[in-house]
């Protein structure tokens, strides 16, 4: 039997919007769909849309629509052609476009179609109730959003595609005239283009396109993406990565969105059909396209997720999470958009370098043995005051049989202001480096005060410029820094724990005079936290250091797998 459609020539025309049975399998979004424009207004002929109408009077089934002017950056031409019937500035008949009924007198400029009284009619949509002969032929309009409009439509372009179909489904249904597609530019296939005509990824069921890989069972997963582009032409759109217990649309799941209009979302439904908690970053430089995003999963049900501008500094946008009972034996993962829009109209993202890998996480907290077995390989001192006061010093260990260091500050005071109060186990180092270091436990009855962590430092000077990667039992992970010699001591970044008490890792990275801080739950992801400028000789000491602000006790840090690797 016969099937309702129209055959174009593709290798001459691409359908850039559709309706009913018309409609291809590949259905462009709005950034491929500038693209096309961009490429029809460069040629020769410039701008010629053909509009299809399967139900329309036969006149009026192919009409051609050539473009008189630029399309201002303002206007969305295809969205006033397909839903709205109105008058705009940039779509005025005769000024900005003109109507046709065959190919060659578009390109020509030949017999042009005339509206009765030379008055287009706006209100009545596309062609205007014109015609060739310049009666008013009405009802042609052919609407996404009106179900009254005529149906089996689409518009065509004159430009080809270079764009092919590449695998991806519809979850939880979506609104107007196509669910969404994924396609690829065959010269560039690591790009990724994810149109959707789902309505949103919120509440307590979801309607989005995703680009879905099979990852049952696997438990330990870092998945990455670089989202180069988004538009939807709408607020409250979405694209990003996600982690989704199955492909029905209540499920749980875990994501990381940029959104129309509030930045960059964690989103997080914690239960089958439950309700979707919404976390979101106010840092607005971290909010711009193009950026990574990274969602990492260990043991089934922690997660972290991560936002990062390079693809190498990583920033933790929320604290590591657990959501429990989490469903990995039907999981799947993957690129995911969705549009929040009007029916017939698709938002569309730009991925590439998509990746998954499983990883295998280190024990977290090593055994501290309590007597070394060996307490060589290491160096250490007391720096400022300390040695003052009650000839208690402090020391520095190393039980080799469980690479642990342990450094005890012997009534140093504090490593602040100006001069520093401290016990320090360093190791001389020149040129660019990274050094970082697990830190197991912090030994104080001083929960405020007590200091623990690694430092790059000009000197063995009190008074040394350094850069201090810390933690406190009480506070967390913060950075410090003296910039030069003398200079007083600030402190930064965030307190991301309420407390210190599971312990950590922390890294600082030399390039130069800048000094990158990181730290990590797990000695395997490391968020970035800070970038600062420090004056430092070539040759620098870097190693553990220990303080507290209480005369009356000693403090211990003790430090696990510590690291230098010259760069």
């Amino acid at each position: 039997g016969y099937s309702f459609g129209y055959n174009e020539d593709q290798t001459s025309w691409v359908q850039v919007a559709a309706r009913d049975l018309l409609r291809r399998d590949l259905a462009h979004g709005p950034i491929a769909t500038a693209q096309f424009f961009t490429a029809a207004a460069a040629s020769a002929e410039g701008i010629i849309l053909q509009r299809l109408c399967g139900n329309c009077v036969p006149t009026h089934q192919i009409v051609f629509y050539k473009r008189l002017t630029p399309i201002p950056v303002d206007l969305d031409l295809l969205i006033e052609l397909t839903t709205e019937a109105r008058q705009v500035a940039g779509n005025i008949w005769r000024t900005d476009f003109e109507m046709y009924s065959t190919y060659d007198d578009a390109v020509n400029g030949t017999n042009p179609w005339l509206c009765l009284n030379n008055a287009y009619n706006y209100g009545a949509g596309f062609p205007g109730e014109c015609s060739p002969s310049g009666i008013r032929v009405a009802n042609q309009n052919v609407r996404f959003n009106n179900e009254a409009s005529r149906r089996n439509g689409a518009w065509d372009l004159n430009t080809a595609s270079r764009y092919a179909v590449t695998p991806s489904v519809n979850i939880g249904g979506y609104r107007g005239e196509h669910p969404g597609s994924a396609y690829i530019d065959p010269a560039s296939p690591t790009e990724i283009h994810l149109a959707t005509g789902g309505y949103d990824i919120s509440g307590r069921s979801d309607s989005f396109q995703i680009i879905s890989h099979d990852l049952a069972g696997r438990d330990n997963l870092d998945m990455v993406v670089y989202v180069k582009e988004f538009y939807s032409g709408r607020t409250r759109s979405k694209a990003g990565l996600m982690l989704r217990s199955s492909l029905e649309h209540n499920a749980t799941h875990v994501s990381v969105l940029t959104t129309g209009d509030v930045g960059v979302l964690v989103l997080v439904r914690s239960e089958p059909g439950g309700s979707t908690a919404t976390y979101s970053w106010a840092e607005s430089d971290l909010e711009q396209l193009p950026a990574w995003f990274r969602i990492v999963i260990a043991g089934g049900d922690t997660f972290s997720v991560f936002i990062s501008q390079d693809g190498s500094l990583w920033t933790l946008l929320v604290e590591t999470f657990v959501v429990e009972n989490f469903d990995t034996s039907t999981m799947v993962g993957g690129m995911v958009a969705s549009a929040k829009s009007w029916p017939g109209y698709l938002a569309e993202a730009v991925f590439d370098h998509f990746s998954i890998q499983d990883v295998t996480f280190p024990t977290f907290a090593p055994t501290v043995t309590p007597a070394p077995v060996t307490s060589t390989g290491v160096t250490s001192m007391d720096i400022g005051y300390v040695t003052t006061r009650e000839n208690r010093l402090g020391s520095a260990t190393f039980a080799a049989n469980t690479n642990v260091y342990r450094v005890t500050a012997g009534y140093a005071t504090n490593i602040w202001n100006t001069v520093d109060e401290m016990h320090f186990a360093y190791f001389p180092m020149s040129g660019n480096f990274v050094i970082q270091a697990g830190i197991a436990d912090i030994e104080s009855p001083d929960e405020r005060s007590t200091k623990a962590g690694i430092m790059i430092r000009s000197s063995l000077n009190a008074n040394a410029s350094n850069a201090f990667c810390m933690a406190t039992l009480r506070t967390g992970f913060r950075g410090q820094i003296r910039p030069t010699d003398g200079a007083a001591t600030t402190r930064f970044g965030y307190r991301w724990d309420s407390d210190f008490y599971d312990g950590g890792w922390v890294r600082l990275t030399r390039t130069g005079q800048q000094i990158t801080y990181e730290r990590s739950v797990d000695g395997l992801f490391f968020d970035h936290f800070g970038t600062k400028n420090v004056t430092l000789p070539d040759a620098v000491y870097v190693g553990m250091a220990a303080s507290t602000s209480q005369w009356s006790v000693q403090a211990t840090g003790v430090f696990h797998d510590w690291q230098i690797i010259p760069l």
